[in-house]
């Protein structure tokens, strides 16, 4: 019935487990495919062959689809009925499997949360971004394609992984917009090469190759870089002032140019020094930076994929927020503060809060529950085709107080796509 695929972690809480499985309904299948550079790194001595462009974690991915194809009745599942699901790098990999012609009827349903829309990379670009690779891991002594292909195989795993130019990554991509653009901000996802995506999700309405119906939910959180270990350190927002200080700092790095006039005009559109219970410094900086990465990108992806006859794309903002203070402990210090909805809350709240259960964070309070509820109540309606309200010309949104789940025919945050859309970004 159902086939869910996202990012694989150690922690407990970030894969389905029995309980939610009976929840949906659903037969369910976690994989595991590679990640960041063992998944997705391109080089030339892999070019050779005409077959390795990058993308192996699509490979993984696309092998996983066809075993389920060949074996999920022998569990009771149904292949005609097949649905994934993936979040962050996950729901890239959900993107990527939409978009890819080799994935076409392994399933018709997809789930994409959290993803980087728009990855613009070619395999070329990320070679470019780690020209060094070679030499870091011993093998540009060799002159030969071969050769080196061949001194590559044998370096062992944690070697390459270990590799300096390995940390080059694009963690930063939910963050604010940095001077070298996507390019470099969005590593080790898909990249566009010749032989598994040809071309872009956005590019999907213009291809002739497309055969199969796919429904998709596009989804993402309201703050995607609200306390997210990777970036929270120097993103983090005690004041307004700070918050000035750092909005400058990065829009003078964007820019190249120090633009006085656009300080202003974002602050005043984005309510720069209005405190209240829903507002406050920290919520403002990564509501911004979301709007500019995530939230305004989907639902430009999600009116373009609509224009295809092949895909029914719907989408969902979550701006529930979790009940309690977020422990400085998590964070590596300072002073306690109100969580926003952060990258990975809805995966957490979907899989029954589990992840938190090493963590300080107590996710039993009803307010948090109701979360969870919405969500495992959308995704068994969205697999069993029991939504009835929800359409690809509304939006749906899982909001922070009563009524908790409302269908609205405006995208998620418009007006303020629409100012930053005149501002260039």
């Amino acid at each position: 019935k159902q086939w869910y695929q996202r990012r694989v972690r150690e922690e407990a809480g970030y894969s389905a487990d029995a309980d939610f499985t009976a929840d949906m309904e659903a037969v369910v299948v976690n994989i595991n495919y590679r990640l960041d550079l063992l998944g997705f790194i391109s080089l030339p001595e892999l070019w050779e062959d005409g077959e390795s462009y990058g993308n192996f974690g699509i490979h993984d991915a696309l092998v996983a689809l066809q075993w389920v194809q060949k074996n999920i009745a022998n569990f009771g599942g149904d292949k005609s009925r097949v649905t994934i699901m993936g979040e962050s790098s996950g729901g890239t990999v959900v993107l990527g499997l939409v978009t890819a012609p080799k994935a076409q009827g392994l399933f018709n349903k997809a789930i994409s949360l959290s993803a980087p829309v728009f990855w613009n990379s070619t395999y070329q670009d990320s070679h470019d971004r780690r020209p060094d690779f070679m030499t870091e891991v011993g093998c540009d002594t060799y002159t030969g394609t071969k050769d080196r292909k061949s001194c590559l195989k044998a370096v062992g795993v944690e070697a390459l992984v270990n590799a300096s130019t390995a940390a080059n990554r694009g963690w930063g991509y939910f963050d604010f917009p940095m001077s070298q653009g996507v390019l470099g901000e969005s590593m080790d996802y898909n990249v566009r090469e010749p032989t598994v995506l040809p071309y872009l999700p956005q590019d999907i309405p213009n291809q002739t190759d497309r055969t199969e119906k796919v429904q998709l939910v596009m989804s993402n959180t309201a703050q995607e870089n609200g306390y997210w270990e990777i970036i929270y350190g120097y993103n983090r927002l005690d004041n307004w002032t700070a918050a000035t200080e750092l909005l400058k700092q990065r829009l003078d790095n964007f820019l190249g140019e120090e633009d006085s006039a656009l300080l202003e005009k974002i602050k005043e559109e984005y309510s720069w020094g209005e405190d209240s219970e829903d507002w406050w410094p920290q919520l403002a900086w990564d509501t911004l930076t979301t709007d500019i990465r995530a939230t305004c990108p989907s639902n430009t992806l999600t009116d373009t994929l609509n224009s295809s006859p092949y895909l029914d794309v719907y989408r969902l903002y979550i701006e529930h927020r979790p009940s309690s203070l977020l422990s400085n402990s998590m964070v590596g210090g300072g002073t306690d503060q109100i969580w926003d909805t952060f990258h990975g809350w809805d995966t957490e709240a979907l899989f029954d809060f589990k992840y938190f259960l090493d963590k300080k964070y107590n996710a039993t309070a009803d307010h948090d529950v109701v979360l969870k509820t919405q969500l495992r109540s959308l995704v068994q309606q969205f697999v069993h085709d029991h939504i009835r309200d929800w359409s690809t010309s509304k939006s749906m949104f899982i909001r922070n107080q009563e009524p908790w789940f409302q269908y609205l025919a405006d995208e998620p945050q418009k007006d303020f796509c629409t100012f930053l859309v005149q501002q260039r970004f």
